[in-house]
């Protein structure tokens, strides 16, 4: 799976979960793969991100892409929330 968005110019959604572009770090090529795996197959994944208040949060959905934005990379989740790749903690038992 390619990425489907081009970069945009102008600010991050408020749906968007992470830090300004000048702290985002890239994840390894190999969590990266698992993320596109996982958008592929559709499957239910458990998954542990960081939120705005660096709180661990816990949900099971979709990945419906992953995709590059503003130089920043993204999952947008089944359910329409979208999460800064750096932000990743844990994804089907998988450490980020």
């Amino acid at each position: 799976m390619k990425h489907s968005k081009s970069d945009t110019t102008g600010s991050p959604s408020n749906s968007t979960l992470g830090n300004s572009l000048s702290n985002y770090e890239p994840i390894a090529c190999h969590l990266y793969d698992e993320l596109e795996s996982a958008a592929v197959t559709g499957k239910e994944c458990a998954i542990q991100y960081k939120n705005s208040q660096q709180q661990i949060v816990e949900i099971e959905d979709r990945i419906a892409d992953v995709f590059q934005e503003n130089k920043q990379e993204f999952i947008l989740l089944k359910s329409g929330v979208k999460i800064r790749l750096d932000q990743l903690v844990k994804i089907n038992g998988v450490n980020f």
